[in-house]
């Protein structure tokens, strides 16, 4: 009877944790465009994102595409917002060169280039990002 016990404990500890893992892998990732300024010759974008698994991401780089009003293409930076703890909301903030934050009519999130978890594994972030804007430019994939 003791060695059947043991076996039925081991398969419901794996099934607890497949659906962990598998829960982690399809947690959304909040990623709101907040604001942009102007700040001289250089537009500042607030990017606001939103953490809500226990588990941090040690790195997530995004390669996006600046678009006028009229979609064409100004400028493409690789962007770096982690690494961002669990549970956690914060706020990234970088520079777009010689560009007037009035002249963007969007932004592309091109790819995901790297998404690594506190074990640098892998995470599919591309697919669980959740794209909002507030800034009055769009915010696509």
């Amino acid at each position: 009877m003791g060695s059947m016990v043991k076996p039925t404990i081991f398969a419901i500890l794996l099934g607890v944790l497949g659906i962990a893992g598998n829960s982690y892998a399809t947690t959304k990732l909040p990623l709101e465009l907040n604001r942009l300024e102007q700040d001289g010759d250089v537009c500042r974008v607030y990017l606001l994102i939103r953490n809500p698994d226990a588990s941090s991401i040690n790195i997530l780089k995004l390669d996006l595409v600046f678009f006028d009003k009229s979609e064409i293409i100004q400028n493409r930076l690789y962007v770096e917002l982690g690494p961002i703890q669990g549970a956690k909301t914060g706020v990234r903030l970088f520079d777009i060169p010689k560009t007037e934050c009035e002249s963007l009519g969007s932004i592309l999130v091109n790819d995901v280039v790297e998404c690594l978890g506190p074990n640098s594994e892998e995470l599919d972030c591309l697919q669980r990002l959740q794209l909002s804007s507030r800034a009055g430019v769009e915010l696509k994939y």
